[in-house]
């Protein structure tokens, strides 16, 4: 794994400045701002530790990972920027659907869309990475043919933001 510097930084100011845009226009256009926070503080919650929680999972699967304060650290920063990510997924959708509470009543046809996003998404963030020399592989990782990436993060952002949405609305109904 290499060293974070300060260039990976710049994503995920991106994307939260992004995010915080988008989380002003939709607050302003809301019946129902009370609701708008409440989403976005459980998908919050729920995208920091389920990515978290994934992050040191997968450690096997990367060089100079291993059980310590250094590489737990690193797997907060990179729970942080995941759980950037998410908000974003859920901020786009929420701009297309021009409404706040889509998680409440998610489709199949959504699920998919999400997963193809989540997944294409974190194949160009890989390729991003893995040449900036950020981290790389242990010959644990299988690797998608063609795109020569690891599948296990690949699957992080396939699957991690459907759970995080359904759990997020489950909370928000009860």
């Amino acid at each position: 794994m290499g060293q974070l510097e300060i260039t990976a930084l710049l994503t995920p100011i991106l994307v939260l400045l992004i995010n915080t845009g988008i989380y002003i226009y939709l607050g302003s256009r809301t019946a129902n701002k009370q609701q708008l926070n409440a989403i976005i503080l459980y998908l919050l919650l729920f995208s920091f530790l389920l990515n978290l929680a994934w992050e040191m999972l997968q450690m096997p699967f990367f060089k100079n990972m291993h059980w310590n304060w250094q590489s737990t650290i690193f797997c907060a920063f990179a729970s942080l920027a995941d759980t950037l990510m998410v908000l974003l997924l859920y901020n786009i959708f929420a701009l297309v659907n021009k409404d706040v509470k889509w998680v409440l009543s998610i489709t199949s046809s959504k699920f998919i869309l999400l997963s193809a996003i989540g997944g294409i998404g974190a194949i160009l963030a890989e390729l991003r990475h893995l040449r900036a020399g950020s981290w790389s592989y242990t010959e644990l990782m299988p690797i998608i043919p063609f795109v020569n990436v690891g599948l296990v993060p690949v699957l992080q952002f396939m699957f991690l933001p459907i759970i995080i949405f359904r759990l997020t609305a489950r909370f928000i109904k009860q």
